[in-house]
């Protein structure tokens, strides 16, 4: 059976960043899933997203000073699922990986 893509959260704002980044794990054999590139024409998108997170091998989660700054974002949703997954998890799993792709807060 083949290995299921690791779906990647991020916002749009990031968009660049996170595609060098797909592109670094395609190289590596990983398989990944962005919405972009993912949701079919017709399909509803909540659902696509909720099944890709649910049938996941991994959730990278991009954490980024653009998603600070924003109040409301797609990826807020994404990340309570992955969390519900998350929950029901060994906790010697690796699944859900946080990457910081540029510096999230303000300098105090």
């Amino acid at each position: 059976m083949a290995q299921p893509p690791a779906f990647i959260s991020y916002v749009r704002e990031n968009k660049d960043i996170v595609d060098r980044l797909a592109a670094a794990l395609r190289a590596l054999g990983v398989k990944v899933w962005l919405d972009r590139n993912d949701i079919m024409t017709g399909q509803w998108w909540k659902d696509a997203i909720n099944e890709a997170i649910q049938k996941g091998a991994f959730f990278i989660a991009c954490f980024s000073k653009e998603l600070n700054e924003r109040q409301e974002t797609y990826m807020h949703g994404e990340l309570r699922v992955a969390i519900d997954r998350l929950r029901n998890m060994p906790k010697n799993i690796v699944w859900f990986i946080p990457v910081l792709i540029n510096e999230p807060l303000a300098k105090l």
